[in-house]
């Protein structure tokens, strides 16, 4: 099905980032966040709007430290992940942001 979306502009930038940093084109990041969106939907104990608002943003921010705070799906593997398991993939990725800085190539 083909159709026209009128959006708000910040709307329509934020989907056009978002497909940019994906690498594919605003149509398939409109598909994929519907998607989401209705699989939230689908979960009543997931649809209250605080819980749709945490979905959309992604990052808040911690009120007491002023930090900012990534809320993840409960099915995303941090989840599942151990401390020494976060631990070394910080590491890791500290790592290669490192080698990127001097230019060098990355370890993989």
């Amino acid at each position: 099905m083909t159709t026209t979306l009128n959006l708000p502009d910040d709307l329509a930038t934020a989907v056009k980032q978002r497909a940019a940093q994906g690498g594919h084109d605003v149509a398939v990041e409109v598909v994929e966040l519907l998607r989401k969106g209705l699989a939230v939907a689908e979960n009543p104990h997931d649809a209250t709007p605080d819980a749709l608002h945490q979905h959309a943003l992604n990052i808040q921010t911690d009120p007491l430290t002023g930090l900012p705070v990534i809320i993840s799906p409960p099915q995303a593997p941090i989840h599942s992940m151990t401390v020494d398991q976060i631990l070394a993939l910080e590491q890791s990725t500290l790592e290669d942001e490192d080698l990127e800085r001097a230019r060098l190539p990355l370890r993989h």
